[in-house]
């Protein structure tokens, strides 16, 4: 996070950000963790960012996939955004 900015402010933010994003998506579409970084890079207080995963729930929350790098979706899914876990770290550590 960038000095100066709240970081719950920014969390907030960044959550909105990719919740309005992921509404353009259709079935089948291609979740690319570089379309995901730069949505992220234009919520203002952000510095910089690493996606690492994103796990796929089923409707009661049970996870049935992680991916580490782009994939696309199934035919009967969309993406809906639940949490975001931040791992902090400093500028160096990338």
């Amino acid at each position: 996070f960038s000095a100066g900015y709240s970081i719950d402010t920014v969390q907030a933010n960044i959550f909105n950000q990719l919740q309005s994003y992921f509404t353009s998506f259709d079935y089948l579409g291609l979740l690319s963790f570089a379309d995901l970084q730069s949505q992220i890079l234009f919520v203002s207080g952000v510095a910089n960012v690493k996606i690492t995963s994103i796990d796929i729930l089923s409707i009661d929350g049970t996870k049935t996939n992680t991916f580490t790098s782009d994939f696309i979706m199934a035919s009967d899914q969309l993406p809906n955004l639940y949490s975001i876990v931040y791992n902090i770290k400093g500028a160096s550590n990338f």
